[in-house]
């Protein structure tokens, strides 16, 4: 077995070798920057890779949200997947090499496009990450991503600007304690943007403290996978979005309305708007969802609704994707007090409300074997959905991750 696996690790590596030394891709890897290229050759080739390298290491580790793994045997229970030791590493290094590649490409750039040996390693690292996905598979708590980035913006008449994988800058003027001020807001297009193409929109709102930097990573990965879309991340006045009791005294209701109505003169074309948020972020899109009528779906990760702000026989039908961890101590699954200084709804509870919102007539309500509760409302009305995650075990930060930003894009895909 040993003479076995050697020779199958050493065709895999010969393969590698074949690949890596090909003066074409090597001049692509320098085009393009070396991550990026990673993840677009990986459907032509690492299928077979991934098949031998299983092959070659057959034991396996159960993936879960949140970098929680527990060793099982080559059949995992349900929800779960099997990755090998090898897949599970890369899989905990991607998201910090994915925050580092902007700035890797930014490096290149200034060196003439010279790609370091180093980056290569890096390369091949998010190749065999690449193969680690469930293909023709609904996604579900536990699953791997297969993950397609986009890594280049086409800017327009919008302000070029360096830094994170955008080229681009929207500003917005807003008065703001009878101070006129410029909101900014990131924007990612695809890197095969086609202006004549209809694309869907999705903001991203950070929490409380960050910036579009610290967040553009979740809707720029939400909207790599097909059908690609634009990303769009605005900055919070005072790094917060205000409901109530936050820094910033900004009308950000007003301010993602006129928002939305730049972007649509922008962006003529333009399909829907979708939402998604953190946190601080995750509440404010639950209260555009109720009070505004901009939105064909939003994705909360962290916050649900705001007691007294919930929607109102007026609120227009919406789909709905809550993720919340059951052990979140920042906004209680169970609803009431928070130490942020509001009082939210039960988490369950505030999907339901969505559900009659938007006149579902089915629901599903179900346990997994983990103890994540899953509930599904579908026939609503105008083809919308309401999708809620309670994850056992799981703080404030549930959900945010590569497997939900694949299931958030699959959400928004599904109601479009």
């Amino acid at each position: 077995m040993g003479d076995t696996r050697f020779e199958l690790v050493t065709s895999t590596l010969s393969s590698w070798n074949l690949l890596l030394s090909s003066s074409y891709y090597i001049r692509k890897l320098n085009e393009i920057g070396v991550l990026s290229f990673a993840f677009r050759v990986k459907k032509m080739y690492f299928s077979l890779f991934w098949e031998r390298l299983g092959n070659a290491f057959p034991f396996s580790f159960r993936f879960v949200p949140d970098n929680d793994y527990t060793q099982q045997n080559d059949n995992t229970s349900e929800g779960g997947s099997n990755v090998t030791p090898l897949c599970y590493i890369l899989f905990m290094a991607e998201k910090k090499l994915f925050r580092i590649q902007n700035q890797f490409r930014h490096s290149l750039k200034r060196e003439g496009n010279r790609a370091p040996i180093a980056l290569v390693g890096l390369a091949v690292a998010c190749l065999v990450l690449g193969s680690c996905a469930n293909n023709d598979k609904e996604p579900g708590v536990g699953d791997e991503v297969q993950r397609e980035m986009t890594d280049k913006g086409v800017s327009g008449d919008l302000v070029e600007r360096d830094g994170i994988n955008s080229e681009s800058e929207l500003v917005v003027l807003q008065e703001v304690d009878g101070e006129e001020i410029k909101r900014r807001a990131l924007v990612v297009l695809p890197d095969d943007y086609d202006p004549a193409a209809s694309y869907s929109i999705v903001l991203g709102f950070h929490g409380n403290g960050q910036t579009p930097e610290d967040f553009a990573w979740i809707p720029q990965r939400v909207c790599s996978f097909e059908p690609k879309c634009i990303a769009v991340i605005p900055e919070g006045y005072k790094r917060s979005w205000n409901l109530g009791v936050e820094e910033s005294t900004a009308d950000d209701v007003a301010f993602v309305s006129n928002l939305v109505a730049e972007l649509s003169s922008q962006f003529p074309l333009t399909s829907d708007f979708f939402a998604l948020g953190h946190s601080n972020g995750s509440g404010l899109v639950h209260v555009l969802a109720a009070e505004t009528s901009v939105l064909r779906g939003i994705a909360g990760f962290g916050s649900v609704l705001i007691e007294g702000r919930e929607p109102s026989p007026g609120t227009a039908a919406i789909s709905v994707l809550q993720v919340h961890g059951m052990n979140d101590d920042v906004i209680p699954y169970s609803g009431g007090d928070s130490p942020v200084g509001l009082r939210f709804v039960p988490a369950e509870e505030s999907a339901e409300l969505w559900a009659k919102v938007s006149s579902c007539n089915a629901g599903m309500n179900s346990t997994d074997k983990l103890g994540n509760r899953i509930l599904s409302f579908e026939e609503c009305a105008d083809g919308h959905r309401i999708l809620h995650y309670g994850l056992v075990d799981q703080g404030h930060d549930a959900g945010v991750s590569e497997e939900f930003a694949l299931i958030a894009s699959e959400f928004f895909n599904s109601v479009r």
